[in-house]
Parts: structure tokens; sequence; C-alpha cells
């Protein structure tokens, strides 16, 4: 069978493109314009087309950047205090203190902040873990003597006791794997502690990055569990598509393919983890490309 708009599903692509329109007249949407929003849905020509647009649309988690900021200030307020007074590497009366001693840039503390980034990486992860932590330290009051580039880690002094990571998504978990073996974070361990702070977490690459790295010290701000793939099927219904019930997994995913393939977007079939996530500084790497492509003739949403 092939895909189709299920029965009640007839006005749904016009109720969520107008819901969508609406939230970006309120500035809901940092990053995306209704211009940006208009070529992006002339992507899609036909009715199921359009239907499809609108579960893309529906299913979209975007992280605005007052939303960053929030997170920025949640991770030094209260995930990295937590950890650090964990671990007994910090004590403190007050956590303004703490926050203040960043601002301060006080070296005292025994820290710096490192983007999972760096020059000696042949392919991205790039300039996102750079735009990450820039909206970290303006949001968050980190002074740049804490700043550190991945690069400049073989250079640390003896006051240096704590190295944090950050990072917008840990997807699968390759990307940050091979971020540990180009910056040989094993031998690092032995010298430091590693702490690594994702914005954002699927919980297959966080599985994974806890049983091949027992030395670093992972705790993401927010977990994605099966649910967050965009093809994700029905725990009740095997085979049938979670967000309409109605259509199959693999009719789901064979329209899908097929429309990319027409629009010039190549490997569209390596669906990876099918995320529907995108920052408004980038767009994670296994979120699907019909968010950020530029290939072909597709039309952007979201910027890479």
């Amino acid at each position: 069978m092939a895909f189709k708009i299920p029965t009640g599903y007839e006005r749904f692509a016009n109720e969520v493109f107008a819901r969508f329109r609406n939230l970006l007249d309120k500035n809901v949407f940092s990053g995306i314009t209704k211009l940006t929003l208009r070529e992006w849905e002339s992507n899609f020509a036909t009715d199921e087309e359009r239907y499809l647009a609108a579960h893309l649309l529906d299913a979209l988690i975007f992280r605005t950047d007052p939303m960053v900021a929030s997170t920025s200030q949640h991770v030094v307020e209260m995930v990295l205090p937590k950890i650090l007074i964990e671990q007994r590497l910090y004590a403190s009366s007050t956590i303004d203190a703490f926050v203040e001693a960043l601002g301060n840039g006080d070296t005292a503390l025994g820290l710096r902040f490192v983007a999972v980034d760096g020059n000696l990486l042949a392919s991205v992860p790039g300039k996102s873990g750079a735009l990450l932590i820039r909206h970290f330290s303006r949001a968050a009051n980190i002074h740049k003597n804490l700043l550190l580039r991945p690069e400049n880690m073989v250079q640390l002094q003896d006051d240096v006791r704590v190295l944090v990571f950050l990072d917008d998504c840990v997807g699968t978990g390759r990307q940050f794997g091979k971020f540990s073996r180009v910056y040989k974070l094993a031998e690092l361990s032995e010298r430091y502690t590693l702490i690594y702070i994702p914005f954002v977490a699927h919980h297959t690459g966080l599985n994974d990055l806890n049983q091949k790295y027992p030395f670093l010290h992972i705790t993401p701000v927010e977990v994605l569990g099966p649910q967050s793939d965009f093809f994700a099927e029905c725990p009740s219904s095997p085979g049938i598509w979670v967000r309409d019930r109605s259509n199959t997994v693999a009719e789901i995913k064979a329209f899908y393919s097929a429309l990319m393939r027409r629009r010039g977007v190549t490997r569209s079939t390596n669906f990876g983890l099918n995320l529907s996530l995108g920052f408004s500084f980038s767009t994670p790497n296994n979120t699907l490309k019909a968010y950020f492509s530029d290939q072909g003739t597709w039309k952007r949403l979201l910027v890479r």
C-alpha cells in the first residue's frame, strides 16, 4: 500500500502550518523567518507531501537562543556544581560564589570549559561546538580565561584539575568517540577529571558512551528516548507509524526517501536516529536531512 492521508487528517497540514506561522509572528522560533518557511514549504507539492511536511513541523524540537541561555545557566547553577561537589572537586558556601568566580575568571577554580570541536578533526563536529560555547559563555557569564580550545589541552598548567566538555547533542555517540580518540581523552583522564555535559543526548549514544568511556562523568541536561525517532512505530502496534497510527513505518520511510531523491538530496535512506532536533545556531548530524539540507533543489528550514 502507498503512503496516504488518513481519514480525519484532511485539515492537518493547513492547521499545522497556520500554527507554525503564528509562532513565527510571536518570534518564538529565533533563526527561522516566514520567508525561510515559505521556501521550505515549496519543497512539498502534492497533498501527501504537504501532509508529511506538517508532521515534520509538528515533530520539530527546536531550541531557541533563550532556551539555550536558560540551559547554560542551569548548567553552571545546578548541573556542574552538583558534579563537582559529589566528586569533592570544589567546595563553596554558596552557588552564587561559584557563579561569581566563573564570571571573574578565577583560575583557582581549577577548571576549563572545552567545546567538542577542534581543528584536528577531519570532519564535523566543527562549528557547532564553537558556536555553542560562545552562546554558553555569554549566557552564563563565563570569563574568557576559563575557555579552552581542544588543541590547547596539551599546554595546560598544573593548576587545572577539571576539564568540562560542552556539546549541543549526542546522537549515536560516534562523533564524540572520534573527538575522544583524536584528542586522547583517555590519557588526559590520568591527569584531570573529565566532565562531559551535552545539552541534549539520545539514549542510544548515551548508553554507548557510558560503556566505552568509564573515565568520563557524563551528565546530559536532556535525554531523548526511542519515541524521538520521527519514524517510530507504535509500541502497541508494531510496524505502524506512531504519528498517525495509520500508515506503516515502511510506507512513510519509502515516501520520504523517494521525495528526497527526486529533489536531489543524496544518502537520504541513511536514517541514523531520525531526529527532529534543531538549535537556532546549528542542526545535529542525526537530524533528518529534510530539515537542513540544501542539496539539489531542496530548500532548508534550519541552519546547518
